[in-house]
């Protein structure tokens, strides 16, 4: 058995928390996993609107935190 090793860096995307609801954008492969109070609410939205065409529409049914497009 030959073990596999792949290695990925993901550029941009969006990191997503199922017991709490909050998601973190992951801008030029860094995760932005800030507390709430430190969190840029313009640049996060706006991220947020850039990649809402990738993102399936159940996501923006969920109460987003600490942000959503609602």
């Amino acid at each position: 058995e030959e073990n596999l090793k792949i290695d990925a860096e993901i550029n941009s995307g969006i990191l997503f928390c199922n017991e709490c609801n909050r998601w973190f954008p992951i801008i030029d492969t860094i995760p932005r996993m800030l507390p709430d109070e430190y969190r840029d609410k313009a640049k996060e939205l706006d991220f947020l609107k850039s990649k809402k065409d990738i993102l399936n529409e159940d996501f923006f049914n969920l109460d987003l935190k600490p942000f959503n497009l609602q």
